[in-house]
């Protein structure tokens, strides 16, 4: 049992990954694939879809990449269309994402395609970044 606890201003957990491209252009809100251990904005397929973060109160793997990826945590993510609070946050197409209500997300999206939840709803068509929880389902 630990009596202390940690404080930080963050609001997430991160460990830094490499890109597989380098050149590729990837920043924070972008939603990112997992492929052969690093993170791309085109991984269609991929097993695993996470958020790059900027504000992670504490940094794991930090001496390994010069990508932050949230692992849990509140995370302001880059979504396209109308998004409800408590809707599902898909992968979508160059790192943007989209909403799908729960009733509506099917197993494989869910399993596969969903990086977190709406925290908050937007009500625009365009791109914004909204506040998202991510590691948990």
């Amino acid at each position: 049992f630990y009596g202390g606890n940690l404080t930080g201003y963050g609001a997430d957990y991160a460990e830094m990954f490499e890109k597989l491209d380098t050149s590729e252009s990837i920043g924070p809100g972008d939603i990112v694939a997992i492929v052969e251990g690093k993170v791309t904005k085109i991984g269609l397929g991929a097993s695993l879809y996470m958020v790059v973060t900027d504000s992670p109160a504490l940094i794991g793997n930090a001496a390994n990449g010069d990508v932050p990826i949230a692992f849990v945590g509140q995370v302001g993510t880059k979504v396209s269309g109308v998004v409800n609070e408590g809707d599902y946050i898909l992968s979508g197409w160059n790192g943007i994402g989209y909403a799908k209500s729960k009733m509506d997300v099917s197993f494989d999206e869910f399993k596969g395609e969903v990086v977190g939840i709406a925290l908050e709803g937007k009500n625009s068509e365009g791109i914004e970044r909204i506040n998202v929880a991510v590691g948990v389902k």
